[in-house]
């Protein structure tokens, strides 16, 4: 068996729609619905920019696409983590994005997953054209992503996923994952009541065969039940006396979207009542202890806020962002996930090198107004 020198995209509704899990083991090239696609009005978060008034933002319209749970037999892993039958066909679900970028940019989609897009054609990489590093013959959870490395792109694509193996009837198929991943985030796993014998590492370099590989489309934030049913799966009790929390970033994370004047918003903080953390001075497991202590949570926006998915029900969350960098998950999770989220808008200075993670400042009186709307 080797992969195809050229490669096509296998949609999921190519694929026989079954409705039990039993049916979809049982043959290959199957899938069931998971989730339906959702497509609704959120009211957007409170939002403060400058001075006291909050800013007037119209209600987020979000759509999420159906998810489906698929299996392929006689299967290839190839690139970074894509999984494909026989003939070469890409199951694209395997991959988060790849199949949105489909009608857009699609030679940068498939480079950021390992593939080459040459004259129109989809092609296998020079080195994954020989055999394959291993067989692997039990069944497999497919948990790989080409970011999965970014442990924002991480919580957001690929761990949702894991909430539908966890909905498998025992015994399970064991997860299929990066050396980053296993290396990075195996204390999360740890922490949401998956061993490391539950894991198997892939090669980094080459692609596998395995004799049957299951594949779950990215729910993202959007599907309520997912998220739940990750936050469930976290381990331990919420404590009665729960504190303020602020997420200092140190190091190369506070290049990403530095907040200029982070010292005078500390100190308006610090005031009414927040403690400083910086995660990683924490051990993992006291990591997870911190976010399940929280009452409240503020900091920049990025991965270390986004632990916010561990919290009780009912904790508050201060998102600090800019004009540059406006994302809505926040706003989903603060639906999923019965968190009450107020953020504020700084001005962006936008570096052209990379929008996204330019610097910013906040108003202080629009901090102060933020914290007054969560009662703080």
């Amino acid at each position: 068996m080797r992969v195809p020198p050229k490669l096509h995209f296998l949609q999921p509704d190519q694929l026989k729609l079954v409705s039990d899990w039993k049916y979809l083991a049982e043959g290959s090239h199957r899938r069931c619905l998971l989730l339906e696609a959702v497509a609704r009005d959120l009211p957007r978060i409170p939002s403060f920019r400058l001075g006291r008034r909050p800013v007037p933002r119209r209600p987020l319209r979000v759509t999420g696409s159906a998810v489906h749970h698929s299996v392929l037999h006689n299967a290839m892993v190839i690139g970074r983590g894509v999984v494909a039958d026989a003939e070469g066909g890409l199951l694209i679900d395997s991959v988060s994005g790849l199949g949105k970028g489909a009608d857009n940019n699609l030679a940068a989609h498939v480079a950021a997953v390992g593939l080459v897009w040459r004259e129109n054609v989809l092609c296998t990489p020079a080195w994954c054209r020989g055999p394959p590093v291993a067989h692997i013959r039990e069944p497999l959870f497919h948990l790989l992503n080409g970011r999965d490395q970014n442990y924002t792109h991480f919580l957001f694509e690929v761990l949702p996923k894991l909430a539908f193996r966890q909905a498998m009837p025992a015994p399970r198929p064991r997860l299929l994952v990066s050396a980053a991943v296993a290396r990075s985030f195996g204390w999360l796993f740890s922490a949401l009541g998956v061993g490391e014998d539950e894991m198997l590492v892939a090669p980094e370099a080459g692609w596998l065969r395995v004799d049957e590989i299951h594949v779950a489309g990215e729910p993202g934030w959007q599907h309520q039940g997912v998220m739940r049913a990750l936050r469930d799966l976290v381990a331990g009790e919420t404590p009665v006396d729960r504190a303020r929390i602020y997420i200092r970033r140190i190091g190369t994370k506070a290049w990403a979207r530095p907040l200029l004047n982070e010292t005078a918003v500390i100190e308006r903080l610090v005031a009414r009542g927040f403690r400083i953390i910086v995660p990683e001075s924490l051990p993992r497991e006291e990591q997870m202890a911190v976010m399940r202590s929280a009452d409240v949570i503020a900091g920049v926006y990025g991965g270390g806020l986004l632990n916010s998915l561990f919290c009780p029900p009912g904790t508050k969350v201060l998102s600090l962002t800019s004009t540059g960098y406006w994302r809505s998950s926040l706003d989903s999770a603060a639906n999923s996930l019965d968190l009450r989220v107020v953020e504020v808008v700084g001005d962006c200075f936008l570096a052209r090198h990379d929008p996204n993670n330019s610097a910013f400042v906040l108003d202080l009186d629009a901090l102060d107004a933020a914290c007054d709307a969560l009662d703080l």
